[in-house]
């Protein structure tokens, strides 16, 4: 059991390297040599509780963390904790894209919300662990793709995903989850009058 736990301590500490080295790597330069910065984080969290018969448990924490950035630019970080009484099929799943955005005034008329669209991703980097993980824990990543990866692959595609190369094994993993989102945000920069205000994700969806 401490095994277990250790390797789910892992699994996290992979999963926040892969963000912040993410977050580094983006906030050096742009595509033209000059520097950018972040402009927005925004996250967004939910919680479910399920129960199964009489003796299996389950709890559910939904994190989706948005950073924009002065390129407009973005990456948006979706992980889902999953814990509970059947121990052996814990674990942790962590999606990261990055790609491109544009964002309006939110239709919703609340002067400090955004509707930003998030545009299918370029790159993706996912990582699971639990039952269905080869020795605990796997990672996909498009940008260092490999035949591992489309075996790896094939374990969680989509019905219908052409795996019969490596490269569409990668070009079916991109689609799956890198398909773009839309998401409100509230910036409180908008309202500077309004000190209850906080950086924060009002609604995400994934884009149709």
């Amino acid at each position: 059991m401490k095994g277990k736990k250790l390797a789910k301590i892992l699994t996290v500490a992979i999963a926040t390297a892969l963000v912040s080295a993410f977050a580094a790597g983006l906030t050096a330069c742009s595509g033209d040599g000059e520097a950018k910065t972040i402009t927005g984080s925004y996250s967004y969290h939910t919680y479910e509780h399920m129960v199964y018969g009489s003796s299996v448990d389950w709890d559910v924490v939904n994190t989706s963390l948005l950073q924009l950035y002065s390129d407009n630019t973005y990456v948006l970080t979706v992980s889902r904790d999953l814990f509970g009484t059947d121990y052996e099929g814990r674990g942790l799943t962590e999606t990261i894209t990055v790609g491109t955005y544009t964002s309006v005034a939110s239709a919703d008329g609340d002067v400090s919300h955004l509707d930003v669209t998030l545009n299918a991703a370029t790159s993706v980097i996912y990582t699971t662990s639990g039952k269905i993980a080869t020795n605990g824990v796997f990672t996909l990543n498009s940008e260092k793709w490999n035949a591992k990866m489309t075996e790896n692959y094939k374990l969680i595609a989509e019905e219908g995903a052409s795996t019969d190369s490596d490269d569409a094994a990668k070009q079916a993993f991109v689609a799956q989850f890198g398909g773009g989102y839309t998401v409100t945000i509230q910036e409180p920069s908008l309202d500077p009058e309004n000190p209850s205000l906080y950086a924060t994700i009002i609604s995400i969806a994934a884009a149709e």
